[in-house]
């Protein structure tokens, strides 16, 4: 009975199979393999051949649903020499994608083999993706305000491919040869690549994001024993390319992506280590080089991160000055980065002379081995190059800068529960550790004796700083980063969409960094003959003063260009920033610098929008705008951040 019924049902099963092949083996859909694309018509010829007036024939209106973007969207571009290298590149290619995945299928179908008990052999007995190649439907490249490149390229391919695995099965003894061969595929897919973000380091690009725009339309046919195709069934085909748009949807289908990475960690930069808060307390025998009966007026660039520097403020006509300034500096990777303080004789921004620097490598120093205690640091200050370019570009670092820990550094304090303590510290020139008279204060560098003077070379003053190293908690930086790009809103209208926002940010309370990147200004108000500076100031509410930094002057020029970058560390995300444009050779009513125009942004649109890049239009003039890029890191600092600074236990 039950052998009978099972008899019966094979029998059915394959008569059906053989029926349906048949009857229904010539009703699949058109596909791309009936365009020729070396019969494309030009467009004088397409023009040519559609009538001048009436309605357009079915048959064309029916080939319109297989045929290229580009020619139904005009915004498409049509890119027939990408189509014509591909084409010449396919033999090749098809060799290549033969062998990787003969490779790749070669062991996992063996193992196939040893887990399916019943199976003798799992073999590919053919892989050919035929000679129609992969063909791009044209290109639309999107513009945006972000550093990324969009790109929607329709993929089609009407192939002739063949694809043929024979599996061989044991059934009572006897060996069944079953071969399955999947042939002509077919392929309609409308892809988005997404190349972000654009670095400035090769090769430039940091990731490529794939997705799709819909589900894409596939068919195959699928030969089993005696070639039928079982694809030849309308409930079959319907399931098949179902289950193909299902799986297909949840992997790629936008806002659905895969993502690649082409540079380490996708071209983004990894969680700073920790902040470095460096209080300049005052420099000795500063003097301008060439002027030897004349003081100077010096001031302070320091820098951490390459090309973001701070600048103190200018002590006029003194060789003793005393700042007692405050500034915190990103410290990315102590193993790479030094801690850079050049002293300059302030005269009057394009003839600025370099006192004196020095170069202290953050590795191997104890106030990066020691955290949250406070470090002084009497510092010997080295010959530097002179520069024209004003403050806010530091010198170029020597060429034979000591890269040991120590270098340039006379005496080193701590900060202890008794008082200041002397540390010792491998000391440059001999290598040796420090003296114990070290712990008298160093004296001025001309009262030195000849055995311990310093050469020609770095008899430039010295300078007295206070350094304290805050470290980060990178794992909840980058949970918050995580976390904030996942509630970011995506679109063109992020900023509206976030000042709408009702989420509790605690922006009170939140700490962070503001990064900001000065591009340009355009069309300044004057007749071309001013010198522009940008003058960005961050009025936090939990500060006394405002944090003041200035970019380089460009003279002569109405539509300046910068590229400088700012770091404002650990403020509250309650602030604002302003940006005064000024002329720098120009004086107003009061003799203050004149001001081309002011921007206000509230710090609060950055951070619930991470980054912001636009072009503003300036206030408080008749004309000008002013092209920024604004970017918020939320901070994390360590367990014991609440003692920092506190005296320490030796």
């Amino acid at each position: 009975m039950v052998l009978g019924a099972l008899l019966g049902a094979g029998i059915g099963i394959a008569g059906g199979l053989s029926v349906g092949s048949l009857l229904f083996s010539k009703k699949r859909p058109k596909d791309f393999s009936f365009l020729d694309a070396e019969r494309d018509p030009s467009f004088d010829e397409f023009q040519s051949g559609i009538p001048p007036s009436g309605p357009v024939p079915k048959d064309l209106r029916e080939a319109l649903e297989f045929t290229p973007m580009w020619t139904r969207w005009p915004d498409y571009e049509r890119v027939a020499w990408v189509n014509y290298a591909i084409k010449v590149l396919w033999p090749h290619c098809n060799k290549a994608i033969t062998q990787q995945v003969l490779m790749v299928l070669g062991p996992k179908l063996k193992d196939t083999v040893l887990r399916v008990g019943v199976l003798e052999a799992l073999d590919v007995e053919c892989f050919d993706l035929g000679d129609r190649p992969i063909r791009i439907g044209g290109i639309k490249v999107y513009e945006t305000n972000e550093d990324e490149v969009i790109i929607e390229a329709p993929i089609l391919w009407g192939s002739n491919s063949t694809i043929r695995i024979a599996a061989r099965v044991r059934l009572a003894g006897v060996v069944v040869y079953i071969p399955i061969e999947v042939g002509d595929i077919v392929l309609k897919a409308e892809s988005r690549i997404t190349i972000k973000p654009l670095v400035e380091t090769l090769p430039c690009l940091g990731a490529v994001t794939v997705s799709l725009l819909k589900e894409p339309f596939v068919d195959l046919s699928v030969m089993v024993i005696n070639r039928l195709d079982l694809m030849a069934l309308p409930v079959v085909r319907d399931i098949a390319q179902r289950t193909v748009k299902n799986v297909v949807g949840d992997m790629l289908v936008f806002p659905n992506q895969m993502s690649f990475d082409i540079m380490e960690n996708g071209g983004r930069a990894p969680e700073p280590e920790g902040m470095l808060t460096i209080k300049v307390l005052r420099g000795s025998n500063l003097r301008s080089p060439g002027e030897l009966f004349t003081k100077s007026d010096p001031f302070v660039v320091v820098e951490v991160r390459e090309g973001r520097p701070v600048v103190s403020s200018t002590k006029s006509n003194t060789s003793e000055p005393v700042w007692e300034e405050e500034f915190h500096l990103i410290v990315d990777d102590r193993k790479t980065q030094a801690l850079t303080l050049t002293v300059k004789d302030d005269d009057f921004g394009w003839q600025d002379k370099t006192i004196g620097r020095v170069r202290v490598p953050l590795e191997g120093m104890p106030f990066m081995d020691h955290p949250l205690a406070s470090y002084e640091l009497t510092l010997s200050l080295d010959k530097g190059r002179s520069s024209g370019k004003g403050k806010a570009k530091p010198d170029a670092p020597p060429a034979a800068a000591d890269p040991r820990p120590g270098h340039g550094v006379a005496r080193m304090r701590v900060k202890t529960i008794d008082g200041w303590d002397d540390v010792p510290f491998p000391n440059s020139a001999s290598g040796s550790e420090a003296p114990e008279e070290a712990a008298a204060p160093s004296p001025p560098a001309a009262s030195r004796s000849p055995a311990v003077k310093k050469d020609k070379h770095s008899d430039r003053g010295e300078l007295v700083v206070e350094l304290l190293f805050h470290p980060f908690n990178r794992e909840a930086m980058a949970a918050k980063t995580e976390t904030a790009e996942a509630q970011h809103p995506q679109g063109p209208s992020r900023l509206a969409h976030a000042r709408s926002s009702r989420r509790d940010y605690s922006l009170k309370v939140a700490r962070g960094v503001l990064t900001v990147t000065l591009t340009r200004c355009i069309n300044l108000q004057g007749d071309g003959h001013s010198d522009p500076q940008v003058v960005i100031s961050l009025y936090d509410q939990t500060a006394k003063e405002p944090i003041v930094q200035k970019s380089s002057v460009v003279y002569n020029e109405q539509s300046p260009r910068w590229g400088d970058k700012f770091d404002f560390v650990g403020i509250s995300a309650d602030s604002f920033v302003v940006f005064n444009v000024k002329d720098h050779a120009e004086k107003d009513k009061n003799g203050d610098k004149k001001s081309l125009g002011k921007l206000r942004i509230p710090v609060p649109d950055v951070v619930r929008n991470l980054r912001i890049k636009d072009v503003w239009a300036l206030q408080e003039t008749q004309q000008g705008e002013i092209a920024l890029t604004l970017e918020w890191k939320a901070l994390a600092f360590g367990d014991k951040e609440e003692h920092a600074g506190e005296p320490v236990q030796l």
